[in-house]
């Protein structure tokens, strides 16, 4: 492993959200039932892939809304959503919930773009 002196920023970055998720994954495990958490499973890897947006909501929804009752694992599934669809999520989350997620216009931008524009 390098010396955290060598880290740089945006393996820091990688890092810490790769902590964030496996403890949001956790804490998943923990809140659903079997079943439920293969389905979260299945939405997260669709999503992954790339299927649309408004399926992965409903399925969220379903799951952590009408399901079960965590709002507060909704919400903070915001980490995973794609730049391009956080504006939509965050609005969903206020709408449903009467809370964002905290959207602020740049998280928007991909990660790639934020760096392009860095350099």
């Amino acid at each position: 492993k390098p010396h955290p002196s060598n880290v740089t920023p945006s393996e820091e970055r990688k890092k810490n959200h790769l902590n964030a998720a496996q403890l949001y994954i956790l804490k998943i495990k923990k809140a659903l039932q079997r079943d439920s958490y293969e389905m979260f499973s299945a939405l997260l890897k669709g999503y992954r892939d790339g299927e649309d947006f408004s399926k992965v909501l409903t399925g969220l929804e379903n799951l952590l809304l009408k399901k079960a009752n965590h709002p507060d694992l909704f919400r903070e599934f915001y980490r995973f959503i794609r730049s391009a669809d956080k504006a939509k999520f965050d609005h969903h989350c206020l709408t449903v919930l009467g809370q964002g997620c905290g959207y602020k216009p740049e998280d928007s931008i991909s990660r790639k773009q934020k760096e392009t524009l860095q350099k």
